[in-house]
């Protein structure tokens, strides 16, 4: 029988969570220069967060690195699950995009909120006689 101890499933947890923010970073695209910037974080301590440098993230830093990543800090620490998979597809695509796609893909993305959003549904669901 094997037992792990609280710090063993300490430093797996705390792994999961930097790898899971690294991934975070490296699809956003952006360099730790521009992240240290929208956190007002040194970059230093970016680099130990996101590379598993340090075992402590505190709460406030992570909350706004992950605000600036657009990731959910709930799902990075486990508590929720993941997106699905078309709507990482959207969201990865558009972080891949320079800015005249983003702006093209925000706009379709309005046409259809708009053509297929909640009137819409009530309409459709009305019965007609």
């Amino acid at each position: 029988m094997v037992f792990l101890h609280y710090n063993s499933l300490w430093v797996i947890f705390m792994n999961n969570i930097q790898k899971n923010l690294l991934d975070a970073f490296e699809l956003s695209g952006l360099t730790y220069d521009e992240l240290a910037k929208r956190t007002d974080l040194p970059k230093s301590a970016l680099f130990r967060y996101l590379n598993g440098d340090t075992e402590k993230i505190p709460i406030d830093r992570f909350q706004a690195i992950c605000y600036e990543l657009h990731v959910d800090a709930a799902y990075l620490l486990g508590w929720k699950s993941n997106l699905e998979e078309n709507e990482s597809f959207i969201i990865n695509t558009f972080r891949s995009l320079p800015e005249p796609g983003k702006k093209y893909l925000l706009q379709q993305a309005q046409i259809a909120k708009i053509t297929f959003g909640e009137k819409s549904k009530a309409v459709s669901n009305t019965n007609i006689v």
